[in-house]
């Protein structure tokens, strides 16, 4: 070993015990329920994973936050949540116990199951659906809304409907505590396959 390899090998273990606090840290951390306020403002917009077309779009404004239950205004229609983000009632959908697609607070390695009985408020139909859900990794995700680090989840499970029928269901999404929201959904159940991002946001200091 020459003199360069002798001070290059000190060095880079140095280097490597400087890293390994914060890559530790960064495989354990956790976040919690985020701090809503009246006035938090989303838009999301919904495309066919196919064809990219626009479905829909929705925007959803905090009217009234406690430590049970957060209402909402989705589209100009009343909404309520749980302090966890799960909808349990909007325009679209109304639940019992709802998706829980988010349970705080949120690790890498967390998993659970969730299931509830839901009816489409548009269309009459109703069913239940019983999912497993498990928190992956922390990524850097871009987005129309900007770039944020958030946590990658994935579901999957089965929806069956009352007047008969199933779909099997996966689904994989990304939760940014700084967006404080859902910031990028793609669901597939090989009938109607969609992608929903966040296009904008407005969040009360």
């Amino acid at each position: 070993m020459n003199a360069k390899q002798h001070l290059r090998y000190p060095l880079a273990v140095a280097i490597a015990m400087l890293l390994l606090p914060v890559l530790g840290t960064a495989q354990t951390s956790s976040v919690n329920q985020p701090d809503l306020k009246v006035g938090d403002h989303w838009k999301i917009e919904r495309r066919d994973a196919l064809t990219k077309a626009v479905l829909f779009s929705e925007e959803t404004t905090i009217t009234s936050v406690s430590p049970s239950k957060i209402e909402a205004s989705i589209n100009a229609a009343t909404a309520s949540m749980t302090p966890d983000l799960t909808i349990l009632d909007s325009p679209r959908f109304s639940y019992d116990s709802g998706y829980q697609f988010l349970r705080f607070p949120l690790e890498i390695g967390k998993e659970w199951e969730f299931k509830t009985k839901w009816r489409n408020n548009q269309n009459g139909t109703s069913g239940r659906t019983q999912f497993d859900v498990a928190v992956k990794a922390v990524e850097s995700v871009k987005i129309s809304a900007g770039e944020f680090d958030a946590y990658k989840l994935e579901a999957g499970g089965w929806m069956n409907f009352d007047a008969g029928g199933s779909r099997r269901v996966s689904v994989t999404y990304w939760y940014s505590p700084k967006a404080k929201a859902i910031i990028r959904m793609t669901w597939v159940d090989r009938r109607d396959d969609f992608v929903s991002e966040l296009v904008d946001l407005s969040l009360v200091p």
